[in-house]
């Protein structure tokens, strides 16, 4: 549903929503109403789509943390053992 170029522009707009603070409707909308690109996305897509595309790419970077917090730990552990 969204095109590769809409992912760019709504991560670049919404980048502050993404990664931190309350992920809501109101937010959204005064975000993107600020910009020019950002009035074409919410002309594009309805805010519930646009929400739940948002909170879809903040789990997106939680995971790649966690992800390399646990690389980090295990590298971290296995350094220990050779000590």
């Amino acid at each position: 549903m969204f095109a590769n170029e809409d992912i760019s522009r709504l991560l670049k707009l919404c980048d502050k929503i993404i990664t931190r603070g309350q992920i809501s409707e109101i937010r959204i909308r005064n975000e993107l109403s600020k910009m020019p690109a950002g009035q074409k996305l919410l002309g594009k897509f309805t805010l519930f789509q646009l929400k739940n595309r948002i909170k879809y790419e903040r789990r997106k970077i939680v995971l790649s943390f966690r992800k390399m917090t646990k690389t980090e730990l295990d590298h971290n552990l296995m350094s220990c053992v050779n000590c």
